[in-house]
């Protein structure tokens, strides 16, 4: 099983063994990945800096990884995936997010405004699969409604106005046998002003005729909760993040990667909210739906801690989103563009030793036992050797000084009697 205080090692793990790659580079052996990079003297570079460049996972892409997965798009009769990439027109764009699944049934929270009519919808799920979810009107009279359940909308809404009666927020549901990430949901009350958020969402291109539509996440701050909140759609978060339209809808995430709220409208100001976005806490959702008998979904939440591995690894196709590339870059521990991931690659290929997780992402951020890390250590020292004793004598010293250095290290977990 694996422990989560060695974390640490793995990070430091990580970190050396990225440096070792950047030495053996500089001594001789070819690295396409760091022909740029200048040499880097290990005995020069203290062990904790190269554990604190490592372990400098932000913040923001940690939540990322969970909103990438769980963040869908929203459409009027969006049919296909292609509607979406091939800067097709669609109306009442929005998006939404996956809170809980029953079975094969999964749940999707998203804003009244963006589902506002009876009609037919597409909603967009991480791997690039539509599914239809049909909430239009009985074609003729007398004729049983069967897909009025489909979609619940917790406010009316007059869209002339701009005017909501009730809470902006609406559930709809879709059948599926695939396995989909469900969003941890927090707990809003314990959120206070000057918290960091995180929005995710779809937003319109700013020229939808040259532009793709991806998927975006804007970071910004918790400015006020609003008490009682604002009875038109009853928002009462109000937060910096620079939103847009089309990412109505999207989930407001907590700095632990946890749904707090429902974003709902950019740049606005109510009630001592100034020029900013404004959303819905997760709470009164949670209130709300409990009145509805077929919902009461609280059973069925995904409950805290979120770990962004988790919905890395249930992410399957790579290639899924091919329209949102830059979004990739960030979506793993140890992202393509990241020299560490690069590092990593290049022992792979190069030197026979550190693996990959079966999906093919490193994840310095999870968990090692003793043992996985003594194996890894050991057969990258074995393969470094080997390499080294073929150079010249000033190569082996270098390699020696870096030896000293993993030794060091295995030395200091060894002291350790967990």
């Amino acid at each position: 099983m694996l422990q989560s205080k060695w974390k640490h090692f793995g990070l430091k793990f990580i970190a050396i063994v990225t440096g070792v790659v950047l030495a053996i580079t500089a001594i001789g052996f070819k690295s396409n990945a760091y022909s740029t990079i200048a040499s880097i003297n290990l005995e020069q570079v203290p062990t904790s800096t190269l554990v604190a460049q490592a372990a400098n996972q932000p913040e923001f892409d940690a939540v990322n990884s969970i909103a990438r997965a769980a963040t869908v798009f929203i459409g009027q009769n969006l049919e296909n995936s292609k509607a979406v990439e091939g800067r097709v027109f669609i109306a009442a764009p929005g998006s939404g997010v996956i809170i809980a699944r029953r079975n094969s049934t999964y749940y999707v929270l998203t804003n009244t405004h963006v589902v506002p009519t009876r009609g037919k919808y597409g909603i967009r799920t991480h791997d690039g699969e539509v599914h239809l979810v049909n909430n239009r009107k009985p074609q003729y009279p007398g004729q049983s409604d069967t897909t009025e359940g489909i979609i619940y909308r917790f406010a009316n809404f007059d869209s002339n106005r701009r005017v909501f009666n009730g809470y902006d927020l609406a559930v709809l549901q879709f059948e599926s046998s695939k396995e989909y990430p469900v969003a941890v949901i927090g707990d809003s009350s314990t959120s206070k002003p000057g918290d960091p958020i995180y929005v995710s969402g779809w937003p319109l291109p700013k020229d939808p005729t040259s532009e793709d539509r991806k998927r975006v996440q804007k970071n910004g701050e918790l400015k006020q909760i609003l008490n009682p909140s604002d009875p038109n759609g009853n928002y009462s978060l109000c937060y910096s993040a620079e939103t847009a339209p089309g990412m109505s809808g999207g989930p407001v995430f907590n700095s632990k990667g946890e749904v707090i709220g429902i974003h709902g409208a950019g740049k606005n100001s109510r009630q001592g909210c100034i020029d900013t976005s404004l959303g819905i806490k997760i709470d009164d959702f949670i209130k709300e739906q409990e009145k509805i008998e077929r919902y009461r979904l609280t059973s069925a939440f995904k409950r805290p801690p979120a770990n962004p591995s988790e919905f890395s690894r249930m992410v399957r196709n790579r290639n899924a989103d091919i329209f949102t590339a830059a979004e990739y870059l960030r979506f793993f521990d140890v992202s393509p563009n990241d020299p560490s991931f690069s590092a990593i690659l290049s022992i792979v290929d190069k030197y026979g030793c550190m693996r990959a997780y079966e999906d093919g992402t490193f994840r310095p951020l999870d968990g090692q036992t003793r043992g996985e890390f003594a194996i890894d250590i050991n057969t990258c020292l074995d393969k470094f050797a080997e390499k080294a004793s073929a150079r010249s004598p000033s190569s082996r010293k270098d390699f020696e000084s870096i030896q000293k250095t993993l030794e060091a290290l295995a030395q200091e977990i060894n002291s350790l009697h967990l």
